[in-house]
């Protein structure tokens, strides 16, 4: 639930919401610095004197980034970047909670791990889209979809996601 529906919802809100897609791109990589925040309280990580001071330079570079908003059309406005924001801290609490998990339960399988939390919001996706859009956007959303729209699914699911959780560092 974390990162389907807190780091990609708040990430696809804030793109709604003004938020450029460079922006978004470079804001989102702000999960290392809170990864590493609250990796070390919770976790018990030490961090390194060299790294707290990249958080620091990466802490100066977000509030140069907030600064520079705008309103006009293409401008990154600041609801957007702070949802982005939100986003990349889901993005870091969904990075410790698969820590959790696997140190709860040593030999955990990633793949089942992945499917399960990518299947789990599809429910609160289409509540929130039902909400937001009504009932009848909605169902043609859903049984519109075109071929090209199915294969970027799949895509998606397969390769980007599946494929590179199997085959990364510990699988």
């Amino acid at each position: 639930m974390v990162q389907g529906v807190g780091q990609f919802g708040l990430l696809f809100v804030g793109l709604k919401l003004g938020m450029t897609a460079g922006m978004a791109s470079v804001v989102m990589q702000s999960q290392a610095f809170f990864t590493l925040v609250l990796a070390a309280p919770l976790l018990g990580e030490r961090a390194r004197g060299h790294h707290w001071l990249g958080l620091v330079v990466a802490a100066l570079g977000l509030v140069v980034i907030a600064t520079a908003h705008g309103e006009g059309p293409g401008q990154m406005t600041l609801i957007g970047f702070v949802l982005t924001l939100g986003a990349s801290f889901m993005w870091a609490v969904s990075n410790l909670v698969v820590r959790f998990a696997g140190r709860a339960a040593p030999g955990y399988d990633p793949f089942a791990f992945i499917v399960w939390s990518s299947a789990m919001p599809i429910v609160p996706f289409l509540v929130f889209a039902t909400m937001t859009e009504g009932v009848d956007r909605t169902w043609e959303s859903v049984t519109g979809m075109g071929l090209r729209e199915m294969f970027a699914v799949l895509y998606l699911a397969l390769l980007a996601t599946l494929l590179a959780y199997t085959c990364g560092p510990g699988s």
